[in-house]
């Protein structure tokens, strides 16, 4: 795992400009490709000072991957070890943009123990998304200082001062349709904490997720790129380390980054998502509930609340199986799960529908329900569960007044059908119902009051819209737009297309404000055929398939399958899943045996 840390310290002399740390490989560095013994941070003696190092021992390397931010310079001095008066050290400096060979910055070679300093101009790399990589090579044995490179204080620095002084916190909620919200119009809906948000801040109407399934949708909000490019499909293909992440952007502008997901599977070794992250908590077993989360995020705010920080929150609660706590199950089903004289609902759905995405666990759960109506009312109190948690970390949020300094926002990595389309309980398929997701972004003086924005917005506009928020440029890879001058501005959003992709690249959807396209190209249960097309004005529940007759949908399913090809070659390897692991993913209908 690559770590980077930007720390914002003023450097300056009498009548010199003053630059500032962005980055300080001594304080973080990434993890280290050695032969035998790993690269580590010290503090040395140099010179009737100490200094923070790195001492690479015989052949090795680190490396550190960020985006670079305005009128870089890179700094280091190089060295032999402390009471070593002679040694033999071939050192180099090189770096990588995405798509590119490395480029050697420096190179030298180190026979002494006095340090030679270096400074590098990178301003042809400003904004650019970079990997930097410090090598040392040696004749001598790894186990013989005077082959050990010692690299002393290797740093970023920028004449201008990082611009991002508001702290983000980003709450995921699991499996959250919009439209189950107060907010959005759900009379039905206990969630005044939600509700509340929105009404002090902009919510967007008109939100969609590029994919219905967790970890693959968590990696486009993550990174601004679609699944064709970061090949994230399931929940065993972890984000690739080259793809850069909103926490190692953010990191990269001195932030402390943390992360409290409440699913084994996103968590480190399955999801990839820690990229940047000085702390990821995640169960090692099984799902975590919202209260867990929050009392762990509470604490966590504890220790960095004081700083420029990035907090992102994952709450699971919402996802089949729904099993609130008992004061918010009687609220929406007093009368309980069962009713007399009725079958159980895996029975009477197992008529309709497939039931194989449940896994067994979801199965048996259904066959334990008599009360048709049971598992959306558990639904809403998971949601009303959820939201009362979030109330609470607001609530920490302005005890510690932090409410003026914090950009929150509020979404979900996808939605849930409730029987729509014949899909019970569940997130497979590219309907409306799996798509549509809740956005709502609050911060005093930051974000407008009581303010709408009806323009399609997807996922992958989600990163560059933060950062725009937060005056930080996006990295030029990403794949969709800021939609800060809507917020901001009243502008009209640059989007009239969405492009979703189901689970595994199986199928994917084109939807603007008037019609919707769905391609399958593997069988599916939910996929009747293989192209649809939808009229929204006419029929926005997408009930009446015009594939066949409106002139369109062969004209949309050419540009939607070029698109799809345009996808980065090659598939990323699959996470090792341990055996535990594999049988509760299988349980729950994720992975087929």
């Amino acid at each position: 795992m690559k770590r980077v840390v930007a720390l914002a310290v003023l450097l300056w002399g009498c009548g010199s400009t003053p630059r500032w740390v962005f980055l300080d490989l001594a304080s973080t560095f990434s993890d280290s490709l050695t032969t035998g013994v790993r690269a580590r941070p010290q503090t040395v003696r140099v010179a009737h000072t100490t200094s923070p190092a790195i001492v690479v021992p015989g052949d090795g390397s680190f490396r550190a991957r960020f985006v670079v931010p305005p009128s870089p310079h890179l700094h280091f001095s190089v060295s032999l070890p402390a009471l070593v008066r002679r040694g033999d050290v071939s050192c180099a400096v090189s770096i990588r943009t995405r798509g590119r060979p490395p480029e050697l910055l420096w190179e030298g070679r180190i026979t002494s123990l006095r340090p030679r300093s270096v400074s590098i101009d990178l301003a042809r790399f400003a904004g650019t998304s970079v990997e930097l990589c410090f090598e040392s090579r040696s004749p001598l044995p790894d186990d013989a200082p005077e082959g050990w490179a010692v690299w002393l204080r290797p740093r970023i620095t920028s004449t201008e001062r990082p611009r991002g002084s508001s702290s983000l916190l980003l709450i995921t909620i699991d499996a959250l349709r919009a439209d189950r919200l107060g907010c959005y119009g759900d009379s039905l809906a206990r969630t005044p904490v939600i509700d509340e948000l929105a009404r002090r801040g902009t919510l967007f109407t008109n939100a969609y997720t590029a994919f219905n399934v967790t970890n693959p949708s968590l990696a486009t909000m993550l990174t601004g790129l679609y699944g064709r490019e970061h090949r994230v499909f399931g929940l065993v293909t972890p984000l690739e380390d080259r793809f850069t992440t909103l926490a190692e952007i953010l990191k990269g502008y001195g932030y402390r980054t943390g992360a409290i997901v409440s699913a084994r599977q996103i968590a480190p070794d399955l999801s990839g998502l820690h990229q940047g992250f000085d702390t990821f908590e995640a169960p090692s077993e099984g799902e975590w509930r919202a209260d867990e989360v929050t009392r762990r995020a509470r604490e966590w705010l504890e220790v960095h609340g004081a700083h420029p920080f990035f907090l992102w929150l994952h709450y699971y609660d919402p996802h089949m199986l729904y099993a609130p706590p008992d004061s918010f199950a009687l609220l929406f089903a007093p009368e309980g799960p069962r009713l007399p004289r009725r079958p159980p609902l895996a029975e009477s759905l197992a008529a309709r529908t497939d039931l194989v995405h449940h896994g067994s666990i979801g199965i048996e759960w259904l066959a334990s329900i008599t009360n048709p109506y049971y598992p959306e009312a558990m639904y809403r109190a998971e949601i009303a569960f959820v939201d009362e948690q979030v109330g609470t970390l607001l609530a920490e949020v302005r005890h510690r007044l932090l409410e003026s300094k914090v950009l929150v926002i509020l979404t979900a990595d996808h939605g849930e059908s409730m029987g729509e389309h014949e899909i019970y309980y569940d997130h497979i398929g590219l309907f409306r119902p799996q798509l549509h997701i809740p956005l709502i972004l609050f911060g005093p003086g930051l974000i407008p009051e009581g303010y709408r924005v009806d323009d399609l917005i997807s996922s992958v506009d989600f990163l560059p819209t933060f950062l725009d928020l937060l005056s930080m440029a996006p990295a030029p890879e990403m794949g969709g737009f800021s939609f800060a001058p809507s917020v901001l501005h009243g502008s009209r959003g640059r989007r009239n297309l969405i492009i979703a992709q189901h689970a595994d690249g199986r199928a994917a959807t084109m939807r603007t404000a008037s019609w919707a396209l769905q391609h399958t190209w593997l069988p599916y249960s939910v996929a009747r055929v293989d192209t649809s097309f939808f009229d929204l004005e006419a029929d926005p529940d997408e009930h009446h398939d015009l594939s066949q007759t409106d002139p369109r949908a062969h004209r949309m399913v050419s540009e939607l399958q070029e698109w799809v090809r345009r996808a980065r070659v090659g598939t990323p390897p699959s996470a090792f899943v341990d055996e535990a692991t594999r049988r509760h993913l299988v349980a729950l209908g994720y992975v087929q045996e």
